[in-house]
């Protein structure tokens, strides 16, 4: 309730003091994910986490929270038909301002190659993602002539809702990948200053990974 109000006051806002349209009401299922702002004391041990008006739920903790670190707040999302748990800490640390060293790389992204380094590396867009593609378009297809809220219809709407979270997965594993092997190759990386969101958007949203 505390965070519908919060957002209910933002649409508002924005609607008057930014030029947005009027706020419209949403429906039933159109947040995919549950905020709870603030805690008296850690809820998370290794077994659980405890949230407020609910209780204790069982967790596969990803990794441990560490020393000095304090939690403020969790967001419980939903994806496809798993349930996740997103953990903000906070820790009073002064990080250094980086200073330029070490071996540089300059890296050109493109179209028909997903990268290319100034060593002379080239990456190669991975396969799996118009494999990928080509059955999300099936089971898309499949989603469009069954008959709304019918069983069929949600039996087949998870089935594309899973193949998504798939593919985010997956892109995602991809691109921590390379960043590893960009990290490990050199000191200091160089890159264009494009947005890449537009990109996705545009006359090439399906040749951006």
């Amino acid at each position: 309730l505390q965070q519908t109000i919060k957002q209910l006051h933002r649409s508002w806002e924005y609607f008057q003091n930014r030029g947005f349209g009027f706020p419209r009401f949403k429906k039933y299922g159109q947040f995919k994910s549950l905020l709870f702002p603030q805690f008296k004391e850690n809820p998370v041990t290794n077994l659980h986490i405890k949230l407020p008006k609910i209780g204790a739920i069982p967790v596969n903790l990803h990794r441990p929270i560490p020393t000095g670190f304090v939690v403020k707040q969790v967001r419980i999302l939903r994806k496809a038909d798993r349930w996740y748990a997103s953990i903000s800490l906070q820790c009073d640390v002064s990080v250094p301002d980086p200073n330029p060293h070490g071996h540089p790389i300059g890296v050109d992204v493109g179209l028909e190659k997903f990268l290319a380094t100034s060593d002379g590396v080239i990456v190669k867009p991975p396969k799996f993602f118009k494999k990928l593609q080509s059955e999300l378009k099936l089971l898309q297809r499949r989603l469009s002539r069954k008959q709304k809220r019918s069983k069929n219809y949600e039996k087949q709407r998870l089935k594309v809702a899973r193949l998504h979270h798939q593919i985010d997965n997956t892109r995602k594993d991809f691109h921590y990948k390379q960043a590893h092997a960009l990290c490990d190759a050199g000191d200091m990386v160089f890159m264009e200053d494009l947005d890449y969101r537009i990109m996705a958007k545009g006359l090439f949203k399906k040749h951006t990974l």
